[in-house]
């Protein structure tokens, strides 16, 4: 049978693993009779396993691989040597395994070169790149040589690319924003959109929105860069406005900055269901006990932030139907059009203090349980059947209709599987 390779090459450990998850599920379902085989690194490989239920993990071949040459931080081409030699691995594999379709569910810099030059190579290969928060770097603008060789992807990404090359990113606003570029239209042509791909758990608890406390969460690693003291700043200058107990901050991922941990630690304003190891991420058992009680969760994203990118917390946030308050952005905004009241939008760090002030006092369970039916029919309409058939127009010529083509020949020495 013709196989299907989805490829990892910068994520480890459980980075991006609810997104590779959903992807693996996509895929499954759209080509149930295909070899489907996921390559990450091993910890990646643990992490995506055990967000999939047994049936589909049964479908995939999970296949360990070296540890990623470049992470997506670097925006330099210094580890494109390194994928040039991983690169035409998967390429020479999918070659001798008739494998039609390569998607790299990431891409560095220096991964793009190297897939640019080899697809030219093996014409019977045709490739899709997903771009996650690598497309953010796009408005840096290059003076010198020297930043042309450290801030690399602008230039790589305006190559028009190969004809067998595909790009695909995780929202519409994503491409509407590319599009109102001058700059980047003529790439547009060569790019797909699928919405952020999610296993969505099973809903087990009502939640209810009658009496206090009002419990707010925050998914997702917290940074300075995506608002953090913005988080704080808000807990803290509510709990000086708001009666004792009526409303309460939990931090449903970890803290990935220094700064930041000190401030959790000095000001206690938020909530971590374990605050002795507030830096690393909680468990998924533990995350999917927290959210049940979590009524809205809160977004102080900078609008910047998610022009050009898509927010896993926001589909963590969805997974458990939690309505949300948020600073207005593209990608956030694209889901309230589609889908209607599904939370709160806010022009400003201050109204969405505003707001959460409002909530605590102002309790509508009408309104509320609105909201979550239309968070519930979002993940619906996002759910694994739906992108499937999106991705299977997507890639109708790229994977072989036929079903009796040759097995997958891959060699000893290659990607082995393991066991997750």
């Amino acid at each position: 049978m013709n196989a299907l390779f989805v490829i990892e090459p910068q994520c480890m450990s459980i980075a991006h693993a609810p997104f590779n998850a959903g992807l693996l599920a996509v895929c499954v379902e759209a080509y149930p009779r295909r070899p489907i085989h996921f390559f990450a690194e091993p910890g990646h490989l643990q992490a995506v396993s055990q967000l999939l239920p047994e049936a589909l993990k049964a479908a995939i071949t999970f296949r360990n691989m070296p540890p990623p040459c470049q992470r997506f931080a670097d925006t330099s081409l210094k580890a494109l040597p390194g994928e040039r030699i991983n690169m035409a691995q998967f390429f020479s594999m999918a070659s001798r395994s008739h494998c039609s379709t390569l998607v790299f569910s990431s891409i560095s810099v220096s991964g793009l070169v190297a897939l640019k030059e080899l697809l030219v190579k093996h014409p019977s290969v045709t490739a899709h790149a997903v771009l996650h928060g690598i497309l953010s770097t796009l408005p840096v603008r290059f003076f010198s040589i020297k930043k042309l060789f450290t801030n690399a992807f602008r230039p790589v990404f305006m190559t028009k690319p190969h004809e067998r090359l595909r790009y695909l990113v995780p929202g519409a606003s994503i491409k509407r924003e590319l599009e109102k570029s001058p700059l980047f239209q003529h790439i547009t042509p060569f790019i797909d959109v699928v919405d952020h791909p999610m296993v969505y758990p099973d809903l087990a608890v009502t939640q209810t929105r009658d009496v206090p406390p009002l419990r707010v969460g925050v998914f997702g690693g917290l940074h300075s860069s995506k608002g953090g003291h913005s988080v704080f700043d808000i807990a803290h200058a509510l709990r000086a406005k708001i009666e004792m107990g009526a409303l309460e901050f939990e931090l449903l991922g970890h803290i990935a900055d220094v700064k930041l941990l000190r401030r959790f630690e000095r000001e206690a304003t938020v909530k971590h269901s374990n605050a002795r190891a507030v830096s690393e991420p909680l468990s998924r058992s533990t995350i999917e006990e927290r959210a049940a009680c979590i009524h809205y969760a809160l977004f102080a994203y900078p609008t910047r932030e998610f022009k050009y990118r898509a927010s896993g917390a926001l589909f963590d946030a969805f997974a458990y139907a939690t309505p949300i308050v948020a600073l207005a952005n593209p990608f956030f905004d694209e889901y309230f059009e589609r889908f209607g009241d599904i939370g709160y939008r806010c022009t400003s760090v201050r109204e969405l203090e505003e707001t959460l002030h409002h909530l605590v006092h102002d309790v509508d369970p009408k309104r509320y349980q609105q909201q979550r039916a239309n968070v519930i029919k979002l993940r619906e309409a996002l759910g694994t059947q739906p992108l499937a058939m999106r991705l299977k127009q997507m890639l109708p010529t790229y994977v072989s209709p036929n079903e009796d083509e040759t097995t997958l020949n891959l060699k000893a020495e290659e990607p082995t599987p393991c066991n997750v």
